[in-house]
């Protein structure tokens, strides 16, 4: 699997999920990416998560994305809380994110980690690459750069009227 891509959680309809994770999906799939989406809905355990994701990575797993979009609880962490809250809530965001990014890339050490980042919460020194805005096409080009080994100018922040990004380093 090229890409695996995390969503779920609390969403303002029940029975109703963000688009977003899919739809990234249908561009990588339609530039000749595999992309596997895991609703991780109700899965506030490590360990579940962990299981689970790791059935779908290989060597050539590229990256793990997750969607921010409604991510509710990930890691006992009440995400969106947290990132309005506190530097206390900040540190269990960033606690979380660095426990889950150890886990996945034991399986395999090359996979880089992505996260949307529609809560502002910057977990970039967790080991996150950071995307914001309209990002299918960002995305399937950064997959593309990582296939390819060619360099790629780091999207941290990015917005679909803005013409670039700017870098995390």
């Amino acid at each position: 699997m090229d890409s695996i891509i995390l969503t779920g959680g609390h969403t303002p309809k029940p029975f109703s999920k963000a688009a977003g994770a899919y739809r990234i999906a249908t561009e990588l799939r339609d530039a000749g990416f595999t992309c596997q989406v895991i609703d991780i809905s109700g899965l506030d355990s490590l360990n579940l998560i962990e299981k689970i994701v790791s059935s779908f990575i290989s060597e050539k797993t590229l990256w793990i994305g997750i969607s921010s979009t409604f991510l509710d609880k990930l890691g006992g962490v009440d995400w969106p809380k947290a990132s309005i809250e506190t530097n206390h809530d900040q540190e269990e965001i960033m606690s979380a994110a660095a426990d889950l990014r150890i886990r996945l890339t034991k399986y395999n050490p090359n996979v880089k980690m992505l996260f949307n980042n529609s809560l502002r919460v910057d977990i970039s020194a967790a080991g996150y690459k950071l995307f914001d805005g309209f990002t299918d096409d960002l995305v399937v080009r950064y997959t593309q750069s990582l296939r390819n080994n060619t360099p790629f100018a780091d999207g941290r922040v990015y917005q679909k009227e803005y013409t670039g990004f700017n870098s995390s380093k």
